[in-house]
């Protein structure tokens, strides 16, 4: 398949190979606020035992992805492929939801279908418009590298259903911690927004748009299924939905009683 569609430049390498394989371009990460690059082989125990099961993996170019993916567009009846199959949670418009292999995304200037995936000190994003038969591929050696393409593709999109209401005046109430199985992110306040944070992460500020969508440099976050007051119950990124975790904030203590009052319910107990 792959020589059919001209991906000379994709091969697959072995674990043992991927640590001394000098065509391989290492990933970088942010380490104490300085890039440092990673070594070719991640031991990761998530993205190598999930994505990495045989002890292999496959390497290729973004002008072989490039091919791949306009044989793709080409081919009769891949189209179904690219068809919405499971709508996304709401809160993010640009996000439609998943297709076959495809995420499939809408915003103000365009439709597309996308593919994109990180692993740590690596990234990667393929676009392609169906309509014009475009893709744009980017392969960075960091796993924040495609954040900068994904800002430049996404123009806020338009927004179904009732006019969102504006964000409060008061960010505190998404404040805590969103878990998922991969990843626990914090949310604080800060200034006129917000900042997320995650272990071996940089900070990012997200900027309000609505009452559950905010802008970020890696693309529209939402808050999700409001409760107590306004309080999200969820935060949904892309297609990862982390739920709030209240567990490590402290308990409110019981109200405490003024002893006038316990004598009389002590006195009004005994009659």
């Amino acid at each position: 398949m792959l020589d059919a569609v001209g991906m000379c430049e994709t091969r697959f390498v072995t674990g043992v190979d991927a640590g001394h394989d000098p065509g391989t371009a290492r990933g970088h990460a942010v380490r104490g606020g300085a890039l440092a690059a990673l070594p070719r082989r991640i031991d990761n125990p998530m993205c190598t035992r999930g994505l990495d099961p045989a002890g292999g993996t496959v390497v290729s170019t973004a002008a072989d992805l490039g091919r791949f993916t306009s044989a793709h567009l080409m081919t009769p009846g891949t189209d179904v492929m690219r068809t919405l199959h499971a709508p996304a949670p709401g809160g993010v418009a640009t996000m439609r939801g998943a297709g076959l292999g495809w995420m499939i995304w809408a915003n103000a200037a365009q439709s597309s279908v996308r593919v994109g995936g990180a692993n740590p000190g690596q990234s990667g994003l393929i676009a392609a418009d169906p309509t014009t038969r475009t893709a744009v591929v980017v392969l960075s050696n960091s796993d924040q590298g495609v954040n900068a393409v994904t800002a430049l593709l996404d123009a806020p999109g338009p927004v179904s259903g009732p006019k969102p209401q504006p964000a409060p005046a008061d960010l505190s109430r998404y404040a805590g911690r969103y878990v998922s199985h991969a990843v626990t992110i914090e949310i604080i306040a800060a200034g006129d927004g917000l900042l997320a944070r995650a272990d071996g992460y940089p900070d990012i500020p997200l900027t309000p748009r609505d009452r559950r969508t905010f802008d970020s440099p890696a693309g529209p976050v939402a808050f999700l299924d409001s409760h107590d007051h306004g309080t999200p119950g969820s935060l949904r990124s892309r297609m990862r939905v982390m739920n709030r975790d209240d567990t490590a904030r402290p308990r409110c203590p019981s109200p405490r009683v003024p002893a006038r009052a316990r004598s009389v319910r002590r006195q009004a107990g005994a009659k």
